[in-house]
């Protein structure tokens, strides 16, 4: 189940137009960051937190294709030997 998905993200602009940047170069597309998880005003605890890779081989004929890969990466692509 997709939770939130962000198309293009840049640095500045939008919702934070007008604040200062503290890094990167306002409107430089972000390329990396971290994943952070918050609560709302009581204490929390998080329990089996799982991160999914969307980077990896999409070539349906090797062994370690997946379906749910959004970004292509041949160079993981594993084959089964022939015979």
């Amino acid at each position: 189940m997709e939770v939130l998905s962000y198309q293009k993200p840049q640095v500045g602009g939008g919702n934070v137009d007008g604040q200062e940047v503290k890094f990167g170069f306002p409107g430089k597309m972000l390329t990396g960051g971290t994943i952070s998880l918050q609560s709302e005003s009581h204490p929390v605890e998080f329990k089996n937190i799982e991160i999914l890779d969307l980077e990896g081989c999409m070539d349906p004929k090797a062994i370690n294709y997946k379906s749910y890969y959004i970004h292509s990466k041949p160079a993981d692509c594993k084959y089964k030997k022939g015979k």
